[in-house]
């Protein structure tokens, strides 16, 4: 099934529903922002030490259509070149994270509920669902276990009320004909949130390894054909502090990874204009069959002027049974919004 035709006729419909209900009807409002980053890292013991990171692409929008109605959207672009050699796949460095008509409805006081039906992202750790990242590329502890921009095809609802947030979703492997598709998997992911800074999320997702984007991403063990992850994170995030962290288990994988960060915007009472926050990180994955990975991260991110992001970061990797690594990143980003 394609995906993105589905909401292409589904936002077509909704401003034909919503212009033909009332000739006051305004015209859809759209936001968003376009980001374009280089990355440049270099690691050793390898035959190939160099890797880039160009051109990493990511661009978001919202069309607000009248009546609680959206059209959301998150398209990304990434390529590099590591190996000694250009990845040059287009359809492989090409991913649409999010492409979904939303209904936001109010429930009464302190009360909301969200659907949306389209590709939808699968909240699944701190990561997924939108939660601080102060390394260049995705933790390990999350990304070396379950996708990253995890996403399907198919409909997720947002409850919220007061301090607490639950998300659930249903995620369809889609094929022609529609007798074909089949159910790719459920998440579920409950947040406890308090107006201080700090929130605290427990999700888990079932579904299939040979369908969707855990198949393409992770797949899983010989044998294995379902899937069972559980994770628990949280964040705090205040006055220029952040930290926050993640523990995943995965079931078909037999692995638990924890993985902690921690940085500090010291202009934060400086200057509102720039930022300068240094930061530590630990991963660490414990496979079953004794295989353990132990990542240590000290960077410092830059902004000095609205946009504009420079990070540098060292960390030490070590693996069982190999000798550690160790691992240098350079990243500058620019993005606008409209």
């Amino acid at each position: 099934m394609n995906y993105e035709l589905l909401c292409v006729a589904l936002y077509a419909f909704s401003i034909e529903n919503a212009t033909a209900q009332t000739d006051t009807a305004k015209e859809p409002v759209v936001n968003g922002s376009v980001m374009v980053e280089v990355n440049y890292g270099h690691h050793t013991h390898r035959h190939h030490p160099v890797v880039w990171d160009f051109p990493h692409i990511l661009a978001e929008g919202t069309a607000r259509l009248g009546r609680g109605w959206s059209l959301e959207a998150n398209v990304e672009y990434e390529r590099f070149r590591e190996n000694g050699a250009w990845d040059n796949n287009a359809r492989n460095d090409y991913h649409t994270n999010l492409l979904a008509l939303t209904r936001q409805t109010s429930l009464g006081h302190d009360r909301s509920m969200r659907l949306g039906l389209g590709i939808v992202p699968v909240p699944l750790g701190i990561t997924n669902s939108g939660g601080p990242a102060l390394t260049i590329y995705d933790p390990i502890s999350e990304s070396e276990i379950m996708p990253m921009t995890w996403h399907d095809g198919g409909i997720t609802a947002e409850v919220q009320a007061g301090y607490w947030k639950l998300t659930t979703g249903l995620y369809i492997y889609g094929r022609a004909p529609l007798s074909d598709s089949r159910v790719a998997g459920g998440a579920a992911r409950l947040d406890f949130r308090l107006p201080q800074g700090l929130n605290v999320g427990a999700s888990c997702y079932y579904g299939n390894t040979y369908a969707g984007q855990l198949a393409t991403d992770i797949g899983a063990p010989e044998g294995k054909r379902h899937e069972f992850y559980s994770v628990f994170d949280f964040f705090y995030a205040v006055h220029g502090l952040t930290i926050d962290g993640s523990a995943v288990y995965s079931q078909a994988q037999n692995k638990n990874t924890y993985g902690v960060e921690a940085g500090l915007d010291v202009l934060q009472n400086v200057t509102a204009n720039m930022q300068l926050s240094p930061y530590a990180r630990y991963d660490g994955i414990f496979d079953h069959r004794e295989q353990t990975i132990h990542r240590y991260t000290l960077g410092i991110d830059f902004v000095p002027i609205d946009g504009l992001t420079m990070k540098t970061e060292l960390a030490w990797h070590h693996e069982s049974r190999l000798p550690t690594s160790c691992q240098m990143r350079f990243g500058i980003g620019y993005a606008v919004a409209f």
